[in-house]
């Protein structure tokens, strides 16, 4: 009866064993299928993320090159702006200076000849 029990038992566990060394490879190669996948979702998330990273700065930068052109532009604007308006008082005060000149000679005209009026 002990033998025919552990007859049995290491029938049993020949079976469990046979059927694991079937199961085994096919776990294993299915263990290696998923860490190929995982990599491969892995490889393919990083470049997904190089990409969004490299669009980003590309944003970035045009984002700082139209800054610059726009501060160049308003800058340019106001030079223009401050040389026009230089000359605008360069310009009136040339218009001012030839009205002194011409208020000043009518006066010098006039008293030479209220001069000569008094001395007749």
């Amino acid at each position: 009866m002990l033998n025919a029990e552990t007859k049995e038992r290491v029938e049993i566990f020949n079976g469990i064993n046979q059927q694991l060394e079937g199961d085994l490879p096919k776990i294993y190669q299915l263990v290696e299928q998923e860490n190929l996948e995982r990599e491969e979702n892995d490889k393919i998330a990083l470049k997904k993320i190089q990409e969004e990273s490299k669009k980003s700065k590309e944003a970035i930068n045009q984002y700082k090159k139209n800054r610059e052109e726009s501060e160049s532009n308003i800058l340019d604007m106001l030079k223009d702006l401050v040389n026009k308006i230089k000359m605008q008082i360069d310009d009136e005060r040339n218009d001012r200076e030839q009205s002194e000149n011409l208020l000043v000679g009518l006066l010098d005209d006039a008293s030479i000849k209220i001069c000569q009026i008094a001395k007749v």
